[in-house]
Parts: structure tokens; sequence; C-alpha cells
């Protein structure tokens, strides 16, 4: 113990910072867990990562011997676990690696950032500013005086790396008994633990271990597995010829809605008349009750889930991933059954948000109308955007002007609606 806690090492400036530092992700976890279940408390790495990451942490301290290098340090920590705090209120995942460089998509989303704040995560940079303040109160004796100015600044650094060397080889014992990094993480994909990873590995160690995936090649083994499972499935049955065949498709994605919504009322009006009144339609399929499909992309994932049929990444996003792929989709298949097909996309979105307008190109959608081409006269949120009362009269002005969805001819129109971004509060019945 006094070769992993040397006095000459542990003096009150770095004891004060790796506790400070500790304790966040201590914090942190908590914070975590309480939306989720306090599961990972039980298990040995939430702690011993925790001291391991803490100790990494403190390294520009006993690299420089400089409290501010350090502090900033700290400080961007704080950033970093509230991010993902906020991150996780709404997908109970951590930030996924490639959306750190998407950072810009959040300009239009301003409202539902505020509103993913919580004032418990001022504990964070608190315990910064508590650490800062202990440590300025008053000047440190000359026992406490840095191993650098002792003429032992060598003897320090190695004793700091014992210690952290330590803590590293007890989190791989730790990983390898649960059959090595891959195994110890596809374990906890299940409906108890998946929200446990975190936790117990940090949100370092999760990011490591996603920088680590290879993206899936497809094998001939894996063409036989498909293969053989379609094989197995049900027959297509057309339609019957009861219903009348249609040449023209209109989706609307609705930006952000929940099913709870659906035939409510708020002070005696429904908020979603019109939706009520087609599930009222006997011939409308209704599916309330399904599990989200959605990963890095979130709202992108919809339009690839409805529009191509196919599943998202496991990690990333594919529509800054693979943006040039040329996808299956609904429109070439009508482009295929008739070939005077006419294709638009309509949404108060930039074309660069979320790659849309690539996308929606390699999806078979000829035309497209961005937030430049709308009379901004209906402000909703905090960005100003249009709102979806102003944009469906304006897109029925289009229609009615003609030059779009030309009669007995087939057409393909995509709407995103934009107002149900923004973020709302579940409110108590009475």
């Amino acid at each position: 113990m006094k070769k992993l806690f040397p006095h000459t090492l542990w003096n009150r400036d770095t004891t004060s910072l790796l506790g400070c530092a500790a304790s966040k992700f201590i914090v942190f976890d908590i914070i975590w867990c309480l939306q989720t279940t306090f599961t990972s408390f039980s298990l040995p790495e939430v702690y011993v990562n925790s001291l391991l990451t803490a100790l990494l942490f403190i390294l520009p301290f006993m690299l420089t011997g400089k409290k501010w290098l350090e502090y900033l340090v700290l400080f961007i920590l704080d950033g970093l676990l509230i991010s993902n705090l906020m991150y996780c209120r709404t997908y109970n995942s951590m930030i996924p690696l490639e959306s750190y460089l998407l950072v810009s998509n959040l300009s239009d989303f301003t409202a539902s950032v505020i509103d993913s704040m919580r004032w418990i995560d001022a504990l964070l940079p608190l315990s910064t500013l508590i650490c800062i303040y202990s440590l300025h109160k008053r000047k440190n004796r000359g026992a406490e005086a840095s191993g650098r100015e002792r003429g032992a600044y060598a003897l320090r650094i190695k004793q700091y790396a014992l210690t952290t060397l330590a803590a590293f080889l007890l989190s791989v014992i730790l990983i390898f008994a649960k059959g090595g990094p891959e195994k110890a993480f596809n374990n906890l994909d299940n409906a108890n633990m998946y929200t446990c990873k975190v936790p117990m590995y940090t949100i370092f160690g999760n990011l490591i271990h996603e920088a680590n995936q290879q993206k899936t090649v497809f094998t001939p083994k894996i063409k036989a597995e498909i293969d053989n499972w379609m094989k197995h499935q049900p027959a297509y049955q057309p339609l019957a010829d009861s219903i009348a065949r249609k040449k023209t498709l209109v989706v609307i994605f609705c930006e952000s809605l929940e099913s709870w919504a659906i035939n409510r009322k708020v002070e005696g009006k429904e908020i979603t008349p019109n939706l009520n009144r087609y599930i009222a339609d006997s011939h409308t399929l209704y599916a309330p009750h399904v599990l989200t499909q959605v990963k890095g992309g979130r709202s992108i994932d919809g339009q690839l889930l409805v529009s191509t049929g196919l599943l998202p990444l496991m990690s990333g996003c594919y529509a800054m991933q693979f943006p040039f792929t040329h996808y299956p989709s609904l429109v070439k298949a009508m482009k295929e059954e008739h070939p005077d097909l006419s294709s638009y996309l309509m949404t108060v979105d930039k074309p660069i948000t979320w790659n849309q307008s690539v996308v929606a190109e390699n999806f078979g959608i000829s035309q497209m109308f961005f937030n430049d081409q709308w009379v901004n006269d209906e402000k909703v949120g905090s960005r100003k955007k249009l709102g979806d009362v102003s944009f469906m009269k304006q897109i029925v002005a289009k229609l009615k002007k003609g030059g779009i969805m030309k009669k007995g001819k087939s057409n393909y129109l995509q709407i995103v609606t934009y107002s149900g971004h923004n973020p709302f509060v579940l409110c108590p019945t009475t």
C-alpha cells in the first residue's frame, strides 16, 4: 500500500484533485441511474474504472504541476459528462462516437437541448469549484511541496504510473474474467443490463469499444443464412382485387410524435383530430405498440426504416458514413412500376441537416423543397422555424398551383414536419 499510495505522491493537492475527478464519475453514475436502475452499483467495475479514469484525468497536473491546467481539464470533463446525461434522458444511451462531429445539427434544436438540462447536473461543475476553493483557501505547507520542488519529479511520476498501472490491471482482470472486451460488452446487450454499460466502463471505455467495432463484411455465409431465413417466411400475398391500385403515395413523417398523444384531449380539445379520424377508419392500419428501431441517426434513421426497409447501423449514422450508397427504396420500386413517377421531398430543415439532401437523392427522390423555399410566417421553437399549420397550407397551395403531383401520373411525396420537435412536459391528469 505504501508503494501504491506513497505520502510523497499523495499530498493534499494530488489527493484533492483525484478525489474531485473520481467523485465526478460516481455522481455521474448516480444521476445516470436515476432514470434507469442502480444495478450497476453492485458491480465492481463501476468503482475500479471510475478510479482508473480519474487517475488518467489528473495526468496533466502530474506532468506539469500546474493546477490551472488541471482545473481546465476538469471543467471540460464536466461539460462532456453533462452532455451525455442530457442525451441519455432522451435516448437512454451515451452520445455515439461519430455524433460528436455532428454538433452543428444542434443549432436547430436548441429548445430540446435546454429542456434536457436538470439542476442536479450542476453538481458536476460544483465539485470542481469546491476543489478549487479548498486548494486555494490556504497555501500548502512546506511539507506538502510538490515533487518537482523537492527534486523528486521522476520518482513522483514513477509512483503515479505504478498506482495507475495497478488500477488498469485490476480493470483488465475484471474484463477478461467475463471473457474479454467483446464478450463483456455483448453480455450486457439485454433488456435488464444495457443501461449498465456506461456506469461500468465509463463513457471513455464505451467510446474505445465503439471505435474498435469493425463493420460487418457481407460474406457468402451471411447471404446463405439470409436465404435460409427467407425460405421459412410466409410467401408474399398480393392485395385483394377489391382494393383499387393507386399510382400516388404520400408519406408524412410527424417529427417526434409519440403514440400517447393520439386520441387524447387537452382542455377538451383533441391534440390530433385528423389522425384520430383516420385511425377510426376501418381501412387504417394503426400499430401504436412498437419499440423504437432507430440508432445513432435518430430521425434520419426513421426515414431509412420507412423508405427502404433497412435497419440502421449499430454504431454511427448511415447518412454520414454511407450517404452515396444506392439504397433500395419505395421511390425506386414505384419508378419501376410507373416510369413517369415524379418524386418530392418537402421539409423545413436545411439540406445539410442529417445530410438529408444527399440521402434523399440516393433514395431516388428527384425534387426537394428545403427551408429557404417556404415563407416563414409561423415561427415555432427557439430557432423560429416554420410551424406545421402554415407548412401544410403552403404545401396545399403549391399542389393547387400545379406543376407538382401531376394528375394522371404517378407521384411520390414525402413530407417531414417540424413543430413536434419542440420539447413538451407531461403533466399529471386530475
